[in-house]
């Protein structure tokens, strides 16, 4: 991999507020004429680095990824564009409880993106390779689109006892498409109607309040199904700060939207749209957030773009009452 990344540290201040690792993502299929699909993911975690960057190997397709520098020093990807306009997503599962349904040998979200981006053209290409790349994955939630469809993955957990220490045990998933109107949502619990709703075992708000609110908002006779439109859903404050779908927790350790990530793809065959955001000084006042600063960039994916292109680096501060209490750290590296 020939790249160097840079990074800028997120750090914020400190509260008391039990998190889960979250996210929330949506999108639409467009069948009119121009026809457009859009797919949405706000990322939502505990401050650290962030970036997006292109990457390139020997083989494969070349990708515009959304990373994060772990704790750990390790790297991982939340979301991602490939050069044939395949979009991938994560979102983390909030509602199971902990071990043993995560196993030895399962695949990492970052790993499963990096490999579909890599080497898949479609999602219907990618659906002939579900069962050997999602069988092994962790509990997850993914959202792939392309300028046809988009899907929704989930990934059951092993049911307790079955991990073994060759991590040779599959797991279950399902994919669900767009509905009959062409939208699709998921924050960070599983389908209430679907085939694995029996894990949804952990008490978490936040999850239903965020996927309710998307229903209200993509319902909406006002909605228009544009980039606009959709990074204004984004910064929706109705429920809080921690269920809504802009999230602005004010503490250390504590989950805030950090990114959106927007992905538009004309029908028509023409360039696909990234517009991403990065935010980076947000104030919170009297339980109301303001984006007083962001990286914000919004590029045509033509394939120069995949030949060449800026990195996108953002620093956070969340403030209370407008002053910072914690510290921000500028971090170099090469991978």
């Amino acid at each position: 991999m020939s790249t160097i990344f840079q990074f800028i540290g997120l750090f914020a201040i400190s509260n008391l507020i039990e998190q889960s690792i979250a996210c929330s993502g949506w999108g639409h299929v467009d069948s009119g004429k121009p026809g457009n699909v859009i797919l949405v993911k706000n990322r939502d975690e505990t401050a650290a680095p962030q970036y997006v960057e292109l990457v390139k190997y020997e083989s494969g397709y070349s990708y515009i990824g959304l990373f994060l520098k772990n704790r750990d020093g390790s790297f991982a990807t939340k979301a991602g564009v490939n050069e044939i306009g395949l979009v991938m997503t994560s979102l983390a599962e909030s509602t199971l409880l902990e071990a043993p349904h995560k196993c030895p040998g399962d695949r990492s979200a970052s790993d499963i993106i990096k490999d579909t981006l890599l080497h898949h053209d479609s999602v219907e290409d990618l659906k002939g390779s579900a069962k050997s790349l999602f069988s092994k994955a962790a509990p997850a939630f993914y959202m792939l689109a392309d300028k046809k469809e988009i899907i929704y993955v989930e990934i059951a957990p092993k049911p307790q006892g079955k991990c073994n220490t060759s991590g040779t045990t599959t797991n279950e998933y399902s994919i669900t498409t767009q509905d009959d109107n062409g939208y699709i949502m998921h924050t960070n619990h599983y389908n209430v109607s679907g085939k694995f709703s029996q894990y949804n075992v952990k008490p978490y708000p936040s999850t239903y309040s965020r996927l309710d609110m998307l229903k209200t908002l993509l319902g909406s006779d006002k909605n228009t199904n544009t980039i606009d439109q959709y990074l204004a859903y984004a910064h929706d404050q109705t429920n809080g700060p921690n269920d809504s779908l802009f999230r602005y927790n004010v503490g250390k350790d504590l989950e805030q939207t950090l990114a959106t990530w927007i992905v538009q793809i004309p029908q028509d065959g023409s360039a696909p749209i990234l517009d991403v955001t990065l935010y980076q000084n947000v104030e919170v006042s009297n339980n109301v957030a303001e984006i007083k600063e962001s990286v914000h960039k919004q590029v045509i994916l033509t394939p120069d773009v995949f030949r060449s292109f800026e990195p996108l680096l953002g620093n956070t501060e969340i403030c209370l009452d407008k002053e910072v209490d914690g510290s921000m750290v500028r971090v170099q590296d090469e991978l």
